[in-house]
C-alpha cells in the first residue's frame, strides 16, 4: 500500500500467521509501532518473553520466516483501477483501513482476494466491454489457480 492512507489510529495487532492466539504486540499497549510512507508499511513489535516469540526469532534467524502479511479493508472510493501491461488490470489502494500485521510462513497476495474481485468486477462493469472484460479476467484467475 505505498502511498495509500492507512487509518492507524484503531487498535491494531502484530501476530504470528495471522493467529490471533499468538499474539507478538499491539498498538495500544506501545509494543507495536507501525509508519506509512511513500514505500510502504513498516512495522516494529517489542517482544514479550514468549515461547511464540523465542521460536519465531529462532525461524527468522535460520530464514525460515522472512515473509509478513497484513490484514486490512479498503474504504468506499478506496481503490483505482487502470489497465497496466498486456490489458492486465492493475489495483492501487489509496485509502484503507489496517487491522493486524506480522510475520507469516507463507506471504500473503500470491493471488487474487475476493474482496479484490468484487471491486475490480464493478470497476469493469463501468467500462465498455466490462461483461467480456470480467469473463476473461475470470478466465484467467482459473488458469493461475490450476498452476
Amino acid at each position: 500500500m505505498p502511498g495509500s492512507i492507512v487509518n492507524l489510529d484503531d487498535d491494531i495487532i502484530a501476530t504470528f500467521d495471522h493467529d490471533n492466539g499468538q499474539l507478538l504486540g499491539r498498538t495500544s499497549s506501545g509494543t507495536l509501532e507501525l509508519n506509512s510512507d511513500d514505500n510502504g508499511l513498516m512495522y516494529r513489535v517489542n517482544l514479550a518473553d514468549t515461547t511464540i516469540s523465542r521460536d519465531l526469532m529462532a525461524w527468522v534467524e535460520r530464514g525460515d520466516i522472512s515473509g509478513s502479511s497484513f490484514e486490512f479493508s479498503v474504504n468506499p472510493d478506496g481503490d483505482e483501477w487502470e489497465f497496466g501491461e498486456d490489458d492486465i488490470e492493475l489495483r492501487t489502494v489509496v485509502n484503507s483501513n489496517l487491522f493486524q500485521v506480522g510475520p507469516v510462513v507463507l506471504p500473503a497476495y500470491k493471488k487474487n482476494t475476493a474482496v479484490a474481485i468484487r471491486s475490480l468486477d464493478a470497476w469493469l462493469e463501468s467500462h465498455d466491454g466490462g461483461a467480456e472484460k470480467i469473463a476473461a479476467h475470470r478466465r484467467r484467475l482459473a488458469l493461475l489457480e490450476t498452476e
